[in-house]
């Protein structure tokens, strides 16, 4: 009976050492967390600021009449540390001013991190004591502050602290402002919250619909050797026909309409994959001349919009969009064809092998729409 009674005790001390093995891989600091670090609700939060590496990157909401509307705006300026009695700078605006300042946010994304940053839970406490945290780099001066405002509101709603990945990489330390215990928690925070203003801003180069498209403009500079001018060519169809060429240099036989619209819709999405940090002046190795200018017309009494390929740089192009100009680089890819060539970009395939040639009559253009 002693026998069975020391061999049940061994068993039950087993697996009680088992469970607390597993509690503690699961929460190394037994501090599990089953709810959300930060208490704040997404829709409240009008300006959020960043802070870290010397610099203050500020998202602000403005006002729209519907939420599906509202458009954020980022700014990023140097921080400095003024001197002992100094006045200290003006704030920023509490949020949702309707101040067009700065640069269109990439509204998706502060979405994403505003609905992460909501339900963050932590995988446990890491440490208590205050002197570590700049272990962590969850201390004032190594750690990334992040702050969310609501509207007008010049206390945050919650302040946290994200210091270094954890050893997995998967994972980051962060400290609730104000507070002395450090958290692990999932996901690469300093990664995805750093106040770099090319990871925040809108990469939307055009947006506009392609199915109301009735007209494009392509004015190309001549870039061969002794073949100077300009080079005007026009698109032009009636609504949901066919596409024709317009003007004394169309070709004879008519653009696939399918290259068209499918060119039209890359069009449509156009990303960029750079930005200029001075938007309101080209580049000073732009051309005078540039490479091409396009004017997309739609039906009815909407305005034209306009890009312009001012050069080209490293395998991208330097583009200006409408007015004022918004400036970016774009891939070569949905340009570079109607850059060369926009006849051979929208020619008809030919013929299968063998087939009979086609004596149809080409159809005419059609008639181009009066002027405005």
């Amino acid at each position: 009976m002693k026998q069975r009674a020391l061999i049940g005790s061994a068993l039950l001390l087993a697996l009680l050492l088992a469970l607390l093995l597993v509690s503690r891989l699961s929460d190394p600091g037994g501090g599990l967390s089953h709810g959300p670090l930060l208490h704040f609700h997404s829709a409240d939060v009008a300006r959020i600021e960043i802070e870290g590496d010397g610099v203050r990157l500020t998202l602000v909401r403005e006002k729209a009449e519907k939420v599906a509307d509202r458009v954020w705006r980022v700014t990023r300026t140097g921080i400095s540390t003024p001197p002992p009695q100094a006045t200290p700078p003006p704030a920023p605006p509490a949020g949702e001013e309707g101040a067009a300042e700065g640069f269109v946010a990439d509204a998706a994304k502060v979405d994403r991190v505003l609905s992460m940053l909501e339900v963050l839970p932590s995988v446990g406490v890491v440490s208590t004591n205050p002197e570590k945290a700049s272990l962590f780099m969850v201390d004032d001066a190594g750690g990334l502050k992040v702050s969310l405002f609501a509207s007008g509101a010049d206390t945050p709603l919650s302040e946290l602290v994200v210091g270094k990945a954890a050893p997995s990489m998967i994972r980051s330390y962060v400290r609730l402002a104000g507070h002395p215990d450090v958290y692990e928690v999932a996901g690469t925070l300093g990664y995805t919250l750093a106040p770099d203003l090319s990871q925040w801003r809108d990469r939307s180069v055009w947006r506009f619909d392609p199915g109301v498209i009735t007209r494009v403009a392509i004015t190309r500079t001549s870039v061969r050797a002794g073949d100077s001018g300009r080079r005007d060519v026009v698109l032009q169809r009636s609504e949901d026909g066919p596409w024709g060429w317009s003007g004394p240099a169309a070709p004879a036989s008519a653009p696939d309409t399918g290259k068209v619209n499918a060119w039209l819709e890359s069009l449509s999405t156009l990303n960029a994959v750079g930005f200029f940090e001075d938007a309101a002046a080209p580049p000073p190795n732009a051309r005078k001349a540039p490479l091409m200018t396009l004017e997309v017309t739609p039906s009815g009494d909407g305005p034209p919009h306009h890009l312009v390929l001012e050069a080209e740089e490293e395998g991208v192009y330097r583009v200006a969009v409408d007015a004022p100009p918004r400036r970016y680089t774009v891939a070569r890819d949905v340009l570079g064809g109607v850059l060369a060539d926009p006849f051979r970009a929208f020619a008809p395939p030919p013929p299968p092998a063998g087939s009979p040639p086609d004596h149809s009559p080409v159809p005419a253009p059609p008639a181009p729409a009066p002027p405005r």
